[in-house]
């Protein structure tokens, strides 16, 4: 958590290349309404456990999520494809669409937590090899 705020460190991975790959806060009491925001319109999340940290013995999954309904309606974004390789969280063939939002999950929980340093240090490698 984000100290002296009621923020969780979060990445956005933007469709747009031109974008850079950016950290954020997302706001613990509107977690819901940001994400729709930055995904534009209504979320759906794909739990990816690879990128999985214990950090005081619980289990952290990093979470993506993307627009429910930007498959087609939006443009392609390969950094977050790239990030979503097959076997962690998409079948061969698939294509993330839209930016692209990832956080942390505690599923014992059901609640938000920070992004695992793992899935966080695999985004940075993919935006920079990406230029």
């Amino acid at each position: 958590m984000v100290a002296g705020m009621n923020l969780l460190s979060a990445l956005v991975i933007p469709a747009d290349p031109e974008q850079p790959v950016r950290d954020i806060g997302l706001n613990v009491d509107n977690s819901l309404k940001q994400l729709q925001e930055l995904v534009g319109g209504s979320i759906e999340a794909v739990i990816v456990p690879e990128f999985a940290d214990e950090p005081d013995g619980a289990d952290v999954y990093a979470t993506a999520y993307v627009n429910a309904n930007g498959l087609g309606a939006l443009p392609t974004n390969w950094r977050a494809t790239d990030f979503m390789v097959p076997g962690a969280g998409m079948a061969w063939g698939s294509v993330v669409h839209g930016d692209f939002v990832l956080v942390g999950f505690v599923p014992s929980s059901g609640t938000h937590a920070d992004l695992p340093a793992r899935a966080r240090n695999r985004a940075r490698l993919i935006a920079d090899e990406a230029g």
